[in-house]
């Protein structure tokens, strides 16, 4: 079984590094230094740029980062701030810190627990390079812990480029594991992508696809110690008897992302925004050998609805939408508004709800800059019928602020669910929240102070109780979050 497992790791990152010599080697025309041995390329003719930014006419492309700042985020819990948390494990389930509004005011699955996993369409890094760019990195953590990041990029001619980036999490159990190899977390996650900009008329296109295979197996936490058990055995994570031995979690997504867009003038661009997902989310768990007095499927379950012996559960959610959209700048003001037109389906093994939807969107933007120094932004979205999303930004040298205000659809699996072990069928509102937050930041030679805080109201409120069934809180709460950071600067790069 190790053999397998390392063989799972190995040959994946093989073929990558085939398909990396490959692609370098046939395109390849020139040398990274001329007659005189001076360099020619390197990282600062290697920039890159992403679709938000494209999207809103931000500062176009950007330099690589060859610093070592914040090399210690690796994971993603990390990378957030420490604003997520999992279930102690890389790669297990995570679920935000302090509430956060969704992104999407439409419907969505609700299953979003490994989403963060997966490449953020609008965040990949579309490149423009002189000579091929490779990225490797590989973090090999103690107790077979293992996080491998692979990409590649080169440029067919000036104006088309093309690349991939490809993630491997391999995780090794922590509790009860049955020595090295006895994996907890395997995931994959995979995006390939190209960036076309004609040479003649002002027309540009991107267009990627990416996908996630996230397998997690589910230990469902450490059963509780008999009078016999000492105190040390608490800390005998290895041997710990846990709650299930079969149970195992499937995630696959697939994402299309297009963007193109036509520059009639400066004060006019026309584009369009084609997207389509399609997530699979797994559940199953068998009968497994009595430990004692404790059989980890029958005595971890409650309800039996279909089968007494074996579970399997499926949720199939899918999505495609349509946006077209103007925008341009005018002077010191940037503005952009849209149309998107959103279908979306949603369905169990053992249920269809039947619901599927047609969604209609307009929305808009507006921001405001005065050299670097000042900028005022407003942007805000809505559902016809119901649903909104608005948001207004005031940055400056020393006050940073926002405000937001949003109502937004229950995700399908809050109203309905039948499975092996639960089932509901709920009639919930719509969730309501307000945000109000900033900082504030004092310059004082080498030293940076910023102070924050943000004061966020919620209404219908949705969780999920001790007995495991969707619930929502219909009154209202306030949540305060207070925090900050503390830079050193010692010199400046020149």
């Amino acid at each position: 079984m190790y053999k397998e497992e390392i063989q799972y790791l190995i040959l994946p990152v093989r073929q990558f590094l085939f398909f990396c010599i490959i692609a370098t080697g046939f395109t390849i025309k020139g040398q990274i230094v001329d007659d005189s041995t001076k360099q020619v390329y390197g990282p600062k003719t290697t920039k890159f740029i992403t679709p938000s930014i494209i999207l809103d006419n931000l500062e176009g492309y950007r330099s690589l980062d060859t610093s070592i700042y914040l090399l210690e985020r690796q994971s993603v819990v990390d990378k957030s701030q420490r604003q997520l948390q999992n279930l102690g494990v890389l790669g297990t389930a995570q679920f935000p810190l302090f509430h956060a509004p969704s992104k999407n005011i439409g419907r969505a699955s609700g299953f979003d627990a490994y989403s963060r996993f997966a490449f953020d369409p609008y965040e990949v890094k579309f490149y423009d390079t002189k000579s091929p760019f490779f990225d490797l990195f590989a973090m090999l953590g103690g107790g077979n812990r293992n996080i491998i990041d692979i990409g590649f990029s080169r440029n067919i001619n000036p104006n088309w480029n093309f690349g991939f980036d490809y993630k491997l999490l391999t995780i090794d159990k922590q509790l009860a594991r049955n020595g090295q190899g006895d994996r907890q977390i395997e995931s994959s996650a995979f995006v390939g992508y190209t960036h076309y900009k004609h040479g003649k008329l002002p027309y540009q296109i991107l267009f990627q696809y990416s996908q996630l295979n996230h397998n997690a197996v589910e230990l469902g936490g450490t059963r509780f110690f008999d009078a016999e058990n000492s105190l040390a055995d608490l800390f005998q994570f290895e041997n710990a008897l846990l709650q299930l031995e079969d149970a195992r979690t499937s995630v696959k997504e697939r994402r299309i992302h297009l963007y193109q867009d036509y520059e009639i003038a400066k004060q006019l661009q026309i584009y369009h925004i084609l997207d389509n997902d399609q997530e699979e989310h797994t559940f199953q768990d068998f009968v497994g050998g009595s430990v004692g007095d404790y059989n980890p499927y029958t005595d971890y379950y409650n309800n039996y609805f279909v089968d007494p012996d074996s579970t399997y559960q499926r949720a199939n959610f899918s999505s495609f939408s349509n946006e077209i959209g103007a925008k341009g700048d005018l002077a010191s003001i940037f503005y952009r508004a849209y149309l998107r037109f959103r279908f979306v389906d949603f369905s169990y093994n053992y249920l269809d709800p039947k619901a599927d939807a047609f969604e209609q969107y307009v929305g808009g933007l507006a921001r405001f800059k005065w050299r670097d120094k000042f900028s005022v932004q407003a942007n805000g979205e809505y559902i016809l019928g119901g649903g909104y999303d608005f948001k207004g930004t005031i940055s400056s040298g020393l006050i940073n602020g926002y405000y937001r205000t949003s109502n937004y659809a229950v995700p399908f699996v809050y109203q309905s669910y039948f499975g092996n072990h639960h089932e509901w069928q709920n009639s919930y509102s719509p969730i309501f929240t307000n945000q109000l937050g900033g900082n504030i930041k004092f310059k004082i030679k080498f030293l940076e102070l910023v102070p924050e805080l943000e004061l966020a109201s919620y209404r219908n409120y949705l969780f999920f109780d001790q007995q495991r069934q969707a619930r929502q809180n219909p009154g209202t709460f306030v949540m305060s979050k207070a925090g900050g950071h503390v830079n050193f600067r010692f010199f400046n790069a020149k």
